[in-house]
């Protein structure tokens, strides 16, 4: 059970950093595309 555990979170935070990195993507191209939205978003901010 503790190599299971140790693979388990082993593999776990690695699924965080893809998502992370995804989410990234994702974000750099709505910014890259639509300059106006990001001045939006700051201004309510």
């Amino acid at each position: 059970m503790d190599d299971f555990e140790v693979v388990y979170t082993f593999l776990r935070f690695p699924t965080y950093w893809i998502i992370g990195i995804i989410q990234m993507v994702i974000i750099g191209i709505r910014l890259s595309r639509k300059p106006d939205e990001e001045n939006e978003t700051e201004r309510i901010e």
